[in-house]
């Protein structure tokens, strides 16, 4: 989509909701924002060549690294993932000995990474790191720091909206 949504467009009000028909200019910021969202979810980028870990593996272990070791409740919701599915990827990452069940000191069941999941985790990272400073230095330091600020916001705002 190239140019600037319709200018003669009727303003939004409070009587026109998000998506309703009325108003052109929130229509083309959606489709845009979908198209780009597809672009980005297209792109090697997600598992780039040279990654081992399937994505569901990569993020377990992601928020594994940073949250430590979790309930698969609470992985569920670092991950914004239902628990079936998540008892379900938590069961493949086990059996591919990523991860592992334990009992906290508390006596309560939590994942953890195992080593062969730290290394497999640490790997793929380094990987994904060299194609993301690609993209860095291709966009520049400032607009990088932008685009980090605004995916924040956006997440942000999908989280209220959620809620």
């Amino acid at each position: 989509m190239s140019g600037s949504p319709r200018t003669d467009a009727p303003p939004a009000t409070a009587e026109t909701a998000p998506g309703d028909p009325g108003d052109p200019h929130e229509d083309a910021t959606l489709r845009a924002l979908g198209l780009e969202v597809l672009r980005i979810n297209r792109r090697g980028l997600v598992n780039p060549t040279g990654t081992r870990l399937d994505g569901s593996a990569y993020k377990i272990l992601m928020a594994l690294r940073h949250h430590g070791p979790l309930s698969v409740g609470g992985l569920g919701e670092h991950l914004h993932l239902d628990a079936s599915t998540t008892s379900r990827q938590v069961k493949a990452a086990v059996g591919a000995g990523l991860v592992e069940r334990t009992l906290g000191e508390d006596g309560a069941h939590l994942v953890r990474p195992t080593p062969a999941g730290t290394t497999a985790y640490e790997e793929d990272s380094a990987v994904r790191a060299v194609h993301w400073r690609a993209v860095v230095r291709e966009l520049g330091p400032e607009r990088a720091h932008r685009l980090a600020e605004d995916l924040a916001a956006l997440n942000e705002a999908i989280d209220a909206t959620q809620a």
